[in-house]
């Protein structure tokens, strides 16, 4: 009887290997053709902005509005700071290199659907505002279309189904760019 149970044991151990050796494999290929795919256009662009968008899938790194808070966290980077979920909303901090952060916050409602996306850069100059402000609109243009307008110190862009602020909120001694996406 313990032969028989060992000898099942090792079959099921084997058997289970085999299983996830061959979807890994499958894992490795597809990634390798999507991550090809998830990177056309955000390639184009400084590390900076890719350090803040990864790749090109959803709105920012694969989040999409309408995206369960639940599937959120699993497409985040696991090194990034988290900050704990406050009212309806959930933190995720991330260097830009040079003392220079963004906080990307996921704006959720009642039923844990993501209802906003925040981006929020703070940077050391006004010089790298104005150019993630300019490099940040080009990046929307080139994924939904020419759709922004700058007011002032603002860049709002709406097609059929988003609404995007990009506003430069620096006062003299803190330069920063608050960029908000929500359903039209």
């Amino acid at each position: 009887m313990k032969t028989l149970y060992f000898i099942l044991l090792i079959i099921f151990f084997f058997g289970s290997c085999e299983i996830k050796k061959q979807s890994s494999d499958e894992k490795k290929s597809l990634s390798t053709k999507d991550l090809l795919n998830d990177h056309k256009i955000i390639s184009k662009y400084s590390e900076k902005l890719q350090r803040i968008f990864i790749n090109d899938k959803g709105i920012i790194r694969g989040v999409s509005l309408g995206d369960k808070f639940s599937d959120v966290q699993s497409k985040m980077d696991t090194t990034e700071i988290k900050i704990k979920p406050a009212e309806g909303k959930f933190k995720f901090v991330t260097s830009l290199n040079n003392y220079e952060d963004v906080d990307i916050i996921f704006f959720f409602n009642n039923d844990e659907v993501i209802t906003e996306i925040g981006i929020d850069p703070y940077l050391n100059t006004q010089q790298s505002v104005d150019s993630l402000s300019h490099e940040m609109t080009q990046y929307f243009i080139e994924k939904y279309g020419n759709i922004f307008k700058k007011d002032s110190n603002k860049t709002i862009g709406d097609n059929k189904n988003l609404h995007f602020v990009i506003e430069d909120v620096s006062i003299k001694t803190v330069p920063g760019l608050q960029i908000r996406i929500t359903k039209k």
